[in-house]
């Protein structure tokens, strides 16, 4: 695991890694080719997530089909992109069959500046400035505070649900600008021989398939009890769910697709850089891009994690940094398991932490670092890539050039 020293401790306790052993010429095995009954263990999910949490854990489903512990990294934004398709927040979070408030930059606006609701507008064609409500539902009166909007083409929406108040709703920026080399079209709103339908995303009878074919809606969705305190929200590549009793406090900016869980917050000063999924009980403060989240996991201090998957109850201290791409420009990660070297298919890869883990305060890990179940990681410390056990502790000895010590935890005394 480093190229140094390793502690008397250490070595009379522990094999060493690969990364120990001197390096020779050996063959390099795709990781892609190997069938999922030959994946070594220390690559599958198990030594990682408590297959019991993570049953529990609401986009288990982002697992299937992932032979080895790697592959949920390129699973993370096909996930996303099919949720939102098939609007699966409607019965992942019960939110089916209610009254729902939706907003556009086209949204009229009363004397200050705040948005109405489509029954206070008393001008026929009111549907031409607040669309998106099924007229099935019954109509509440409420004045919205609208964010700035950067939507030229009109296809962005907030869609918002029972238990958010308007007192606690107050999004800074609404982005949804068109992707390089394709244009976006507003939807239509009227078809041929027919009368005039509105676009509802989530009531599919009352698209046409032509209107569908045409534009996909960027929505940033808002779920019941929800504070959104502020905060950038690009929609321009993905839509963005905001989970129940979730907080946003201001200068936070997401960029979709992304999904923050029930009960999560997200800190002033996080940067999601898209391609994100966070479970539920979060804290979060740094930037993050293609990482998941699970439940109860602590990142609340400036930092870096990105092409990661942190397990439940795990931990970063301050300005913790996943390196997640190598030096080499060009070249695909390795890594060592068992004495073979495993090409993982990906450019980028930062860490694996297993549930109950904890990196301390400016810590390092470089790319392709995967560290199993209730390990801990103290300050300053840097990580090679490689595999790292169950329940250990690692720290640097900074007095010694190049010393890495590791010791196993001494198991809990029970009462």
């Amino acid at each position: 695991m480093t190229s140094g020293k390793v502690s008397e401790t250490a070595s009379a306790t522990i094999s060493p890694s690969p990364a120990l052993v001197p390096r020779t010429k050996r063959a390099i095995v795709d990781l892609q080719t190997v069938g999922k009954t030959e994946i070594p263990p220390p690559l599958q999910l198990d030594p990682y997530f408590s297959p019991e949490r993570l049953r529990d854990f609401e986009h288990a489903r982002l697992f299937d089909g992932c032979s080895h512990v790697l592959a949920a990294l390129d699973a993370i934004h096909p996930y996303l992109t099919k949720f939102f398709a098939e609007n699966a927040w409607m019965s992942t979070f019960g939110a089916e069959n209610t009254q729902i408030t939706t907003l556009q930059s086209s949204t009229r606006l009363d004397s200050d500046g705040r948005g109405l609701a489509e029954e206070e507008s008393d001008s026929e064609d009111s549907d031409d400035h607040v669309r998106g409500r099924s007229l099935s539902y019954p109509r509440v009166k409420s004045r919205w505070r609208l964010p700035e909007w950067l939507d030229p083409n009109e296809t962005a929406e907030i869609v918002i649900y029972p238990g958010v108040r308007t007192q606690t709703f107050a999004p800074q920026k609404v982005i949804n600008l068109e992707e390089t080399g394709r244009p976006a079209r507003r939807p239509s709103t009227e078809s041929t021989g027919s009368a005039r339908r509105p676009s509802y995303g989530w009531s599919r009878s009352a698209v046409s398939q032509e209107e569908e074919e045409e534009v996909e809606k960027k929505r940033l969705i808002v779920l019941p009890a929800a504070l959104v305190l502020g905060g950038t929200f690009d929609l321009s590549e993905g839509s963005i769910l905001i989970g129940k009793h979730a907080r946003i406090e201001p200068n936070v900016f997401i960029k979709g697709p992304a999904i923050i869980g029930a009960r999560s917050t997200l800190r002033s000063g996080t940067y999601i850089r898209g391609d994100v999924i966070v479970g539920r009980n979060v804290v979060l403060r740094g930037e993050l891009k293609n990482s998941v989240i699970m439940d109860d996991a602590e990142l609340c201090h400036p930092g870096y994690c990105g092409d990661s998957i942190c397990g439940f109850k795990s931990h970063f201290g301050n300005q913790v940094t996943t390196a997640n791409l190598s030096l080499f420009p060009g070249s695909n990660l390795t890594i060592d398991v068992n004495g073979i070297t495993y090409d993982t298919g990906r450019r980028k890869a930062g860490v694996i932490l297993g549930d109950g883990s904890q990196l301390g305060c400016s810590s390092v890990t470089d790319p392709c670092t995967l560290i199993q179940q209730h390990t801990v990681v103290y300050p300053l410390t840097r990580l090679r890539k490689g595999i790292y056990e169950s329940s250990l502790l690692i720290k640097n000895k900074p007095m010694e050039k190049g010393v890495l010590e590791i010791a196993p935890m001494r198991p809990a005394k029970r009462d």
